[in-house]
């Protein structure tokens, strides 16, 4: 079996804007809502998966964080952060979560080097409502 971290064999993962693009700078600013159907999904992947789920953003939300990061969104991540994980801070260069297709492209993180901790939610602290 391939470890895709250090201590762990398996998780989820969930994407906090569901347009698809290997570079956020092709986002249109339409792309940058908060969608419902996409917190729905989110949400029951969060509350029912057997597998710890990484959610991460990088500089992604900056500026916009009221959009984003809605109180709904927040209250989720609070209240299911025992199920969620992130890169471990000294890791991920920076104070907001790495979103996993980065990780390795601008942190030089190795997929075999990655040591996954559980996720921090006084992190959501730093980004104004």
């Amino acid at each position: 079996m391939k470890r895709f971290a250090i201590n762990y064999s398996s998780f989820d993962i969930v994407n906090l804007i569901p347009s698809i693009t290997g570079n956020q700078k092709k986002l249109l600013e339409e792309d940058y809502k908060f969608d419902p159907v996409n917190f729905k999904i989110i949400k029951h992947i969060i509350k029912n998966s057997s597998s710890p789920v990484w959610l991460g953003w990088g500089t992604l939300v900056k500026n916009r964080t009221s959009v984003l990061l809605p109180l709904e969104f927040r209250q989720l991540l609070q209240e299911n952060n025992s199920r969620m994980i992130q890169i471990e801070k000294e890791k991920s260069q920076g104070w907001y979560p790495w979103h996993p297709a980065y990780a390795d492209r601008y942190a030089r993180i190795k997929p075999k080097d990655l040591r996954l901790v559980p996720f921090d939610t006084k992190i959501l602290n730093r980004y104004p409502i």
